[in-house]
């Protein structure tokens, strides 16, 4: 079906639904215009976390068809959050999720990352809405009719099956970087500040995905004593290499870093190899 019919039937069934709630309500006053609009909730997930991206998604969903157990994502178990996504994404007119990454975040502002990422939420649906709901007191920059709602994820359908699918997908995401940045917990905390990942950042430094620009993350960087932390630990192995290895078996460890590390990575660690070598040559002499 071409994208002109499946927008007309899709205005059919949402008019449908707007002249049953209007029979529903006799209250006010009626129209004899016949209302017809498609409506997209947004919501987003991830603006407080110290690392990892923003997630937003848009979701327009068939008014025809009820989604049992929509709540807000945050009201939501793991679980049940996890089995609404199929559901959600196999009855919705129409969805799609988007990420910004940290560098986006760090590169504006978490607000603005959010709003564009809602923003770009919306253009890759492949149903144009003709009215956006957004969660949150800040509206969309767009041509389109753009309500924003406060509390929205805990009043409108598809902010709630939005808040769902963006969640579950970024989660997912967070749980990724556990082999690739081991001990900061991303897979339990998800890159909120809890108190296990504010250990882990002092100790270990900032990895790629922290935001740089974020207060805990930044103090961090300033302080600068995990800098001290690491070198430590590169002198440890660099004098039990030099205790227990021969000179070949050492240029075999070297050139096997060359090949893993950055071109900075490693000369940082030569550096050191050069001066504990130099401070056994230097001992020897009074020994």
């Amino acid at each position: 079906m071409n994208h002109l019919l499946r927008t007309n039937r899709l205005k059919k069934i949402f008019s449908k639904e707007r002249k049953r709630l209007q029979k529903k309500n006799q209250s006010g006053p009626t129209s004899n215009k016949e209302e017809t609009f498609i409506e997209a909730g947004v919501d987003e997930v991830g603006r407080g976390p110290l690392a990892g991206p923003v997630t937003a998604a848009a979701v327009i969903l068939n008014p025809d068809i009820k989604i049992e157990g929509l709540k807000d994502s945050k009201a939501l178990s793991k679980k049940k959050r996890e089995e609404l996504e199929p559901i959600i994404k196999e009855n919705a007119v129409s969805w799609n999720v988007t990420s910004l990454v940290r560098e986006e975040i760090d590169r504006t502002n978490i607000l603005k990352a959010s709003l564009k990422c809602m923003q770009e939420a919306v253009e890759g649906l492949d149903i144009t809405p003709e009215k956006i709901l957004v969660d949150g007191k800040n509206p969309l920059e767009t041509d389109i009719p753009c309500e924003a709602i406060i509390n929205g994820d805990k009043k409108v359908q598809s902010i709630m099956a939005a808040s769902i699918l963006a969640k579950v997908n970024r989660d997912r995401y967070m749980e990724s970087l556990k082999d690739r940045y081991p001990g900061y917990g991303f897979e339990k905390n998800k890159g909120y500040g809890t108190e296990v990942h504010l250990l882990a950042l002092d100790l270990l430094g900032p990895c790629k995905e922290h935001r740089i620009t974020f207060s805990p993350v930044k103090k961090v960087i300033e302080a600068g004593t995990y800098k001290y932390r690491e070198e430590a630990k590169i002198r440890s192995t660099v004098r039990d290499l030099l205790s227990t290895k021969n000179d070949e078996e050492i240029i075999a460890w070297l050139e096997n870093l060359k090949k893993n590390l950055t071109r900075k990575e490693f000369k940082q660690i030569r550096s050191i190899l050069r001066e504990e070598w130099k401070f056994i040559k230097q001992a020897s002499k009074f020994r």
